[in-house]
C-alpha cells in the first residue's frame, strides 16, 4: 500500500529513541527470540492500513518484534477487562469506555507513557498531542487523529429522498423536518426502508444521537455535568428525547433500537435501507472502505430544534485512545511498538480523495468545547443504571420525560455528594466562567490543557 506511512523514517526514529530512553529489564528480542506484541482495536475500518503497516514493520525491524493486530467488533471493553483480570491483557489496546478506563487507571492496569516519550511527542506535535488524566498521561493522541477527520455530521441518502418525493439536494435543517422526511421515506419503503435509525444496543450511542446533536441548538453540557454550577443537569435534553419519541411513534425508525448496534446501522445505511443517520469523523473510513455506500449520499450539519443557538460539536478530536498494559512481558518492545503505532496515518492524497473527508474536517459553526470540560463522572460510584442506559430507556418508554431526566440528575448528584463525603475534591470541577464554545481550535486546546493542570494541582 504505497504511501501509507507518512514521514515514516522521522517518526520511526522517534519511536526507537523513546524505547531506548525507557529503563526496562532484559527482553526476549535481545536474546534473538521473536517477541509478539498484540494490539486489540475496534477500528476495523482501518484494517488494511494497520495490517499493511504491521507487515512492513515486522519485516524491517531488527529486533525480532512481531506486531499482531486483533480486530474486534462488539464488547471490546468486556473482552479486555477479562484479559486484565486473568493476567492475560493485550500489550496495547483501545479504550474500554470511560467507566472501565477509570477502573483500569485506579487499579494500575494501564502503564503511564514515560516522561521522555511524552516530551518528545509534545515537542514534535504540540502541547495538545497527549491526553491528560489529571496529572498523568496514559495515552498519546494518534497522528491520524490530529491530521484526520474530527467532526460530527448528519448524513442523508439522496436516492431515498428522491423516491419519497423529497428534494435530494436539500437535507433537513430542523429536527421537525427530520421527523417529516423520515415519515415520507418510511411510507414508500414498504417495510424495507426506514427514515431514521437509533443504534441503541450499546447505550453509549445515546451520547452521539442526543447529547452531541443538541449542541447546535444550544442544549449541550459535559455529558450531563454543568461545570459552571458543579452539578448534573440532564433536563436540557428533553427536546431531543421528545423528537426521538415522536419518530418511534410514527414507525419511522429502523427496528429495533434496543437490539441494533452501530455496525448494523451503518451497514443498513450503506445498503440503502436507511434515509438519515448521525455520523462521526471515523465514519469517513467506514463509508468508503468498510461499508461502501451504494446510493448517492450527502453530508451536512446537524439539524437544530428551532434555530441555531450553539456551536459545532468538536468531540472526536481526541480520537480513539490507546493504552499500554502494565502486564506486558516485554515493556521495552511494547513502548517501541506503541510509539510507532501512534504515527500510522493514511496517505494524505488517499485520505483527501475519500468522500466526506473535506466535510468532516470543516467547521461551519463555532467549536463546542466538548473535550475541554473535565467532569467528576469518573470518580462517581453510581447506584443503579448509568446515564446512557437511563436515557435509552426513557426514549424507548412512555414515562414522563421531565421526571425521567430529573431521576438521572438526582442519581448523579447523589453520587457526587457521596464522593464529596468520601473526601473527593469535587469543587475542583467547578469553573464559574466556563463556556462550551470557542472561537478556534487553539483556544480549545489551550483551555483543555489548563483545566488538566488545575485538576492536577487540586489533587496534590
Amino acid at each position: 500500500m504505497k504511501g501509507i506511512l507518512k514521514k515514516t523514517a522521522m517518526l520511526l526514529a522517534l519511536a526507537l529513541s523513546a524505547s531506548m530512553m525507557t529503563a526496562c529489564g532484559s527482553s526476549g528480542s535481545q536474546n534473538g527470540e521473536k517477541v509478539e506484541i498484540r494490539i486489540v482495536t475496534s477500528e476495523r475500518s482501518k484494517m488494511d492500513l494497520y495490517q499493511s503497516a504491521a507487515d512492513k514493520f515486522n519485516e524491517e525491524n531488527d529486533k525480532n518484534i512481531q506486531v499482531v493486530f486483533d480486530f474486534k467488533a462488539d464488547n471490546i471493553g468486556e473482552l479486555i477487562k477479562t484479559g486484565y483480570t486473568s493476567n492475560n491483557a493485550p500489550d496495547i489496546h483501545g479504550g474500554m469506555g470511560s467507566a472501565m478506563d477509570n477502573l483500569a487507571k485506579k487499579s494500575g492496569w494501564y502503564r503511564e507513557v514515560p516522561e521522555e516519550t511524552v516530551a518528545a511527542w509534545k515537542e514534535q506535535h504540540g502541547a495538545n498531542s497527549v491526553t491528560f488524566t489529571g496529572d498523568k498521561i496514559y495515552s498519546l493522541k494518534t497522528v491520524s487523529t490530529m491530521e484526520g477527520n474530527n467532526g460530527y455530521k448528519f448524513l442523508w441518502n439522496k436516492t431515498l429522498f428522491a423516491e419519497a418525493g423529497l428534494d435530494p439536494e436539500t437535507p433537513p435543517k430542523t429536527w421537525a423536518e427530520v421527523r417529516e422526511f423520515a415519515k415520507k421515506i418510511t411510507e414508500v419503503g414498504a417495510g424495507k426502508k426506514y427514515g431514521y435509525v437509533m443504534p441503541f444496543k450499546d447505550a453509549i450511542f445515546t451520547r452521539y444521537y442526543i447529547i452531541i446533536p443538541g449542541a447546535t441548538s444550544g442544549i449541550y453540557n459535559a455529558d450531563g455535568f454543568e461545570p459552571t454550577q458543579g452539578k448534573y443537569d440532564f433536563s436540557i435534553y428533553a427536546p431531543m428525547i421528545e423528537v426521538y419519541r415522536q419518530m418511534i411513534a410514527d414507525g419511522s425508525v429502523f427496528p429495533s433500537p434496543y437490539t441494533i448496534d452501530n455496525d448494523t446501522a451503518r451497514a443498513q445505511f450503506a445498503e440503502g435501507n436507511i434515509g438519515m443517520i448521525c455520523a462521526a469523523g471515523w465514519d469517513v473510513d467506514v463509508f468508503n472502505d468498510q461499508f461502501p455506500v451504494k446510493d448517492e449520499w450527502g453530508i451536512t450539519e446537524y439539524p437544530v430544534i428551532e434555530e441555531f443557538a450553539g456551536g459545532y460539536p468538536y468531540g472526536v478530536g481526541s480520537g480513539t485512545s490507546y493504552y499500554m498494559s502494565n502486564q506486558s512481558a516485554h515493556p521495552e518492545e511494547q513502548l517501541e511498538v506503541y510509539t510507532w503505532f501512534m504515527t500510522l496515518i493514511e496517505d494524505e492524497e488517499i485520505r483527501a480523495a475519500k468522500k466526506g473527508h473535506e466535510e468532516f474536517s470543516t467547521f461551519k459553526y463555532p467549536i463546542a468545547k466538548s473535550d475541554g470540560a473535565k467532569t467528576p463522572t469518573g470518580i462517581l460510584k453510581i447506584e443503579g443504571e448509568d446515564s446512557w442506559t437511563m436515557l435509552k430507556n426513557l426514549i424507548l418508554s412512555d414515562g414522563d420525560i421531565k421526571e425521567g431526566l430529573q431521576a438521572i440528575s438526582d442519581s448523579y448528584n447523589a453520587a457526587l455528594e457521596r464522593a464529596r463525603q468520601d473526601g473527593e475534591n469535587v469543587d475542583s470541577y467547578i469553573h464559574p466562567d466556563y463556556s462550551f464554545y470557542a472561537d478556534s481550535e487553539e483556544e480549545l486546546a489551550a483551555q483543555a490543557e489548563q483545566l488538566a493542570k488545575e485538576e492536577a494541582a487540586s489533587a496534590e
